[in-house]
């Protein structure tokens, strides 16, 4: 079955580009992969004890966050599954591309004021992500479209 993933940091903003890539999959008869991807690189490492503290503690975050997007999901009667995941992003995210055999990606950005990536840096990664992998992208903020880059590169519609 062909699979849509959508990486959320979860939480109450990423609902509207959670419920984005859950309707998009009903409609389009896919399956949907929620994934949460921490890195804490920006923790010293001196301290490794309470990193590999962070690093569970953050798991088990991801999991509850995912465990709320994926319990929507089956409502909607569209066949989920989560992943949590350690690493840097983009690298994580080829690797999870690949390994599932991922057809189409959602990037959803928050309300201004919330999020945490800028569009620009959504539409760079999307654009370059679909040139490496030649999968689908499409760029979402607060559940609406922004920019889609299919097979052959950005499609606006």
């Amino acid at each position: 079955m062909k699979t849509i993933l959508c990486p959320t940091r979860g939480g109450k903003e990423s609902r509207p580009n959670q419920d984005f890539a859950i309707n998009l999959a009903k409609e389009r008869g896919m399956r949907l992969l929620f994934l949460y991807v921490s890195d804490i690189r920006f923790i010293s490492r001196s301290a490794l004890p309470i990193v590999v503290d962070i690093e569970a503690e953050l798991d088990e975050v991801g999991e509850f966050l995912l465990a709320m997007a994926q319990e929507r999901a089956v409502k909607a009667k569209v066949p989920t599954e989560v992943s949590v995941r350690r690493g840097i992003f983009n690298k994580v995210l080829k690797e999870v591309i690949a390994e599932e055999g991922i057809t189409t990606v959602v990037l959803g950005s928050s309300s201004r004021g919330k999020r945490v990536t800028t569009d620009e840096y959504l539409q760079d990664l999307g654009q370059e992500m679909n040139l490496e992998t030649g999968v689908e992208f499409i760029v979402v903020q607060d559940g609406k479209l922004v920019t889609r880059y299919d097979a052959i590169g950005k499609d606006q519609g």
